[in-house]
């Protein structure tokens, strides 16, 4: 339970979906915050047909999460994308990696600064 992103909010209860209340959501800032979540590029890539972790046990939390990114933890830059690929279990298919590369890419694009003397900060 140590490791389980959905655990360290919810415990053992269910994973809430609906717009939750105002000091409920101040919580939940304050705990992404704490764990570095801010400005983070989250990919889940799921097997449809996975048997050893079904999606449709981590669906609640990756929904919770990418809720979180569009609404109330906006101004916290966090960007959650999630894809389940029909026909694949659990194991990494073609299609993952592919997704997964180009995810990668998307990422290291960096914004360029430029500092008052001249150099360049990325």
């Amino acid at each position: 339970m140590l490791n389980d992103p959905r655990a360290l909010f919810f415990g053992h209860a269910d994973v809430s979906t609906a717009d939750d209340a105002e000091q409920q959501q101040l919580e939940w800032k304050a705990m992404l915050d704490e764990r570095g979540m801010k400005g983070k590029r989250i990919l889940v890539c799921s097997g449809a047909d996975d048997r050893v972790v079904p999606f449709a046990h981590s669906r609640p939390f990756v929904d919770w999460l990418g809720h979180a990114s569009r609404t109330w933890y906006g101004e916290g830059s966090m960007y959650v994308e999630s894809k389940v690929y029909s026909g694949v279990g659990h194991a990494l298919g073609l299609e993952m990696v592919q997704d997964a590369l180009r995810f990668v890419v998307d990422s290291l694009v960096v914004k360029v600064e430029v500092g008052t003397k001249g150099e360049v900060r990325l």
